[in-house]
């Protein structure tokens, strides 16, 4: 895949999954469930940071290979 597709891809998969990751845990936790806008924003962060990092490594990895 060209390396733009990839930089899209990893994009897309990061947001899916940091907002997927994020709605499960505060529908799972009763007292996250009325988050302030920050806190909010700042879990959607910590989410998102790491699964930035592991998706942009396994596609850099896919942009090399081919």
């Amino acid at each position: 895949m060209k390396e733009k597709h990839v930089y899209y891809l990893v994009t897309f998969l990061t947001v899916f999954g940091a907002v997927l990751i994020k709605n499960y845990l505060v529908d799972n936790y009763a007292e996250l469930s009325n988050l302030s806008f920050m806190f909010d924003v700042l879990l959607f962060v910590a989410i998102y940071m790491p699964l930035q990092f592991v998706f942009s490594k396994i596609g850099k990895h896919f942009t090399k290979s081919m």
